[in-house]
């Protein structure tokens, strides 16, 4: 079989054999798509029995749409009368190939059970009953997925029955009571199956043993299971009472429906423990007087209980005494990136662009819970986080969510776990399903589950106004979902490329989209950042100011114009924006950034430094605002101020790279050559990052090392080549190696990347200063002159730009304007260690006027 074609199948390799049919893995050669192919074996092909309920497995299988109920794509036969059904491939192993590895704990097998309850509901609603649910029956995607396979036994209900008088149907250890008496089953049947695969997954062992399956259905019918807390000791109660109920001998007793187990089960992982009282059977609906007594008191004792969950410390104190893990009270969350457990590129894009909303809704409730902030779901993309201990040490959070999208034809599934950040513990969990066509709702039900596993207390009206859509066409939000996720990852080949277009298609299904022409405008500003075409600037400017025409209350509209116009030198079209952005969100980190540097950009650096350092005291447990605030400070020159900055990134996310680098330019202009080294091989050691290599290069160039500067160099161009400083730098090296050739083919480099990012802002201080002394390198003198004179008339206040015009001034050859602009970089605090190693400055040093402005 293996490598022939049946069908439009290509079999790739046999999966696994049953008692009803062997499974191979296949590729479908029509829709480029990998299956699983299950066919009857040879001898039963003449058995028109179980060709019956063959047919009738794929008919009943495949009118079932639920994440956890694998997919059924075809029926068909080989040439030679040999049937097979094409169902979905999910990799992963069967259930009973993980109990072989040991016993789930409590939490896992709740999270999984609730998961194929849930298809058991699904297939019950329709009238299927599956009949042998098993652990090699239930399949454990790679991503940790519970699908129940095989429904190769089920009985449609109203059809007549397939199985023989006298034969029973199902693997023995797991069947129910009234299938080992060979009576007829329903749904009821497979709640008892589930209640012995829960009862295996905690103890490692089946509830009802035997050498022969005589003696186990004798068991299953006359005995009791061993208590199941004698062979799992921390077992909560509630659990092995919703596990009791569904191992009810007499089916009346147990749950009568799948969906009222899920319903319990899903109470118990909310963490309501709710105790399954319907199992129990009363006398009467008060009991005898002494049994009065009980209830009533009973009712006292949880009344009493219910009201202290009131007063924090007392709830608190309950919450740990039942063994229910507490929320810590700094809530400083990543969410992660979902599992895509469909496949598919879409999907994926749509699984992103819900953790892109989630992330945004609950940033949004910031303001209103003081020891919340939430981590930008563009940081969490661009450092590709992946788990809750890298989001810890990369931002300092103390939570984080993980969580998994299954998209099919009409339904979607939503897991979320919350995740204690340091001890990777689970403290809460949660499922969600919802409909394709009704995608507002069922973001809507995500955030409210996510709150509720957070323990936040959020008036309704604030809930609505977050929750709040942009559009009522399901269409236009679903491209616009696609359309986030892939614009969160940007940066990949094709994926700016596919986020227009998803946004142009929403805008065109709804042209009031506001938020689909913010996405527009935010793609084109990226396109630009990635390829420097200028022509994508003017798009994104368009589109943002559409989506502010449409609606000026959309947070992202003024962060995407505020974006825009402090790259293109307009300060105060940006500062209108970002205070605009506050109006709408007080504790906006990202607004409160963008205003910081538009307020820079224009020249009032108090009002700068007053806005960084109140963007730390909104978070001061928050990495990149302390990382913002020290670099203000670096360009001030005040460089012991930013180290303290630095060395706070560093305590807060011991994982980030860019404290190790910062703090090491910091003790490289405070003449601390040794530390400076040592921070920046550390910044190496965590992330072979361009800008580090570029760094460490620059402390080699001013100890004369030139040779080796220019391998850090070039390794910095490997890593990225976007940056025209770095081949400027390396330009430089050239010269003092010397190598003109190369150091005028890396001169021409660096003014074509800095001409082209000139075209964008114009005035950009550093870029005017850097290409000012490229081109005094290459001897354009005329061109040089001009943009000094554009970057001096600006007035600049960073120190790094007033002492690279003087530089500048004295590659020109006019001595006395270049001590004057380094006079005035020294008076700022910039570093006189660099400029005493500056190759370029041989012969300035000479000059006695260097010597007395040392000396004021």
């Amino acid at each position: 079989m293996i490598g022939s074609t049946i069908s439009h199948y290509r079999i790739i390799e046999k999966l696994g054999e049953g008692g009803m049919g062997v499974v191979y893995k296949a590729e479908d050669t029509k829709l480029k798509r990998t299956v699983a192919l299950k066919f009857l074996p040879p001898q039963l092909t003449q058995d028109e029995e179980a060709k019956s309920r063959f047919v009738h497995e794929a008919q009943a299988a495949s009118g079932l749409d639920h994440p956890s109920i694998c997919t059924i794509h075809e029926i068909d036969q080989t040439e030679d009368g040999r049937m097979f059904v094409s169902m979905a491939y999910y990799g992963g192993e069967p259930l009973n190939k993980h109990l072989a590895q040991g016993r789930f704990n409590p939490d896992e097998t709740v999270r999984l059970a609730t998961e194929i309850a849930k298809g058991l509901a699904r297939a019950h609603d329709a009238g299927v009953v599956h009949r042998d649910i098993k652990p090699g029956n239930i399949m454990l995607t790679q991503h940790g997925e519970a699908k129940i396979v095989d429904f190769g036994l089920a009985k449609l209900a109203g059809v007549s029955r397939f199985t023989r008088e006298g034969v029973t149907v199902g693997t023995t250890p797991y069947m129910s009571p009234e299938q080992a008496r060979g009576d007829d089953v329903d749904h009821r049947s497979d709640v008892w199956s589930l209640g012995v695969v829960m009862y295996e997954m905690l103890s490692g062992t089946t509830p009802f043993k035997g050498e022969y399956d005589q003696v186990i259905l004798y068991s299953i019918l006359n005995q009791s299971p061993t208590d199941l807390s004698t062979l799992v000791p921390d077992l909560p109660p509630e659990l092995g009472q919703i596990i009791g109920r569904c191992l009810k001998k007499d089916l009346n007793d147990r749950y009568q429906r799948a969906a009222e187990l899920v319903e319990d089960l899903e109470n118990y992982q909310r963490g309501k423990k709710k105790i399954p009282t319907r199992s129990w059977r009363l006398n009467g609906f008060f009991g005898t007087p002494r049994t009065r007594t009980l209830t009533w008191s009973l009712a006292a004792v949880v009344a009493i209980i219910a009201a202290s969950f009131a007063i924090a410390p007392i709830r608190e104190g309950w919450k740990s005494f039942f063994g229910f893990p507490s929320i810590p009270e700094a809530r400083y969350i990543a969410v992660l990136p979902f599992t895509n457990v469909g496949g598919g590129t879409e999907n994926e894009a749509f699984s992103n662009g819900i953790v892109e909303r989630l992330t945004s809704r609950l940033s949004q409730l910031e303001r209103f819970q003081g020891s919340l902030w939430v981590v930008p779901a563009v940081e969490i993309y661009r450092r590709n986080v992946a788990s809750p201990s890298e989001a810890k040490n990369l931002f300092g959070a103390t939570l984080a969510v993980s969580g998994s999208v299954q998209r099919n034809r009409e339904s979607i599934q939503i897991s979320l776990n919350l995740l204690d950040a340091s001890s990777m513990r689970q403290l809460r969990s949660s499922i969600i399903e919802g409909r394709v066509q009704h995608l507002g709702d069922l973001e809507e039900s995500v955030l409210i589950a996510l709150i509720g596993m957070l323990e936040m207390e959020v008036p309704p009206a604030v809930r609505a106004r977050v929750a709040m859509l942009g559009t009522r066409n399901s269409e236009a939000h679903d491209l616009y979902l696609k359309g986030r996720g892939y614009l969160q990852r940007y940066r990949e080949k094709g994926n700016l490329e596919k986020a227009i277009d998803l946004f142009k298609d929403a805008v065109a299904e709804d042209s009031t989209y506001a938020e689909a022409f913010a996405g527009l405008g935010e793609a084109y500003w990226r396109q630009y950042e990635i390829t420097n075409d200028v022509r994508w600037v003017d798009q994104a400017i368009q589109n943002s100011t559409t989506a502010q025409r449409l609606n000026d209350k959309l947070l992202a509209v003024h962060l995407t114009l505020g974006l825009v116009y402090n790259g293109t030198g307009r300060p105060v079209d940006a500062e209108r924006e970002f205070r605009s952005a506050l109006t709408l969100d007080p504790v906006s980190a990202q607004a409160y950034q963008g205003l910081a540097r538009a307020l820079e950009i224009r020249g009032d650096v108090a009002a700068s430094e007053e806005t960084y350092r109140r963007a730390v005291e909104l978070r001061p447990a928050y990495a990149t605002t302390h990382n913002d605030l020290g670099t203000f400070l670096a360009r001030l020159g005040k460089y012991e101020a930013a180290a303290h900055e630095f060395r706070a990134v560093v305590e807060i996310a011991p994982g980030a790279v860019t404290g190790y680098r910062n703090l090491g330019g910091m003790y490289w202009y405070m003449n601390r050559r040794d530390e400076a080294v040592r921070w920046f091989l550390k910044a190496l050691e965590l992330e072979p990052d361009y800008r580090t290599y570029s760094n460490l290069a620059t402390l080699y160039y001013y100890e004369g090392k030139f040779s080796e500067v220019s391998q850090m160099y070039q390794k910095a161009l490997e890593i990225s080549d976007k940056d025209y400083r770095v081949w400027g730098y390396l330009a430089a090296a050239y010269v003092q190696l010397p190598d003109r050739e190369k150091a005028r083919d890396a001169y021409a480099r660096a003014i074509k990347m800095g001409e082209e990012r000139r075209t964008v802002n114009a005035r950009e201080p550093e870029l005017l200063v850097n290409l000012a002394g490229y081109y005094a390198a290459v001897d354009s003198v005329r061109r040089s002159r001009e943009l000094l004179g554009i970057v001096i008339s600006q007035r600049p206040t960073d120190i790094s730009v007033l002492y690279v015009i003087g530089t500048v001034y004295e590659t020109l050859g006019n001595r006395a304007e270049a001590l004057r602009w380094i006079g005035r970089a020294i008076e700022k605090g910039y570093s006189i260690q660099e400029i005493n190693a500056n190759p370029e400055l041989r012969e300035l040093r000479k000059d006695p006027k260097f010597a007395a402005i040392l000396k004021r």
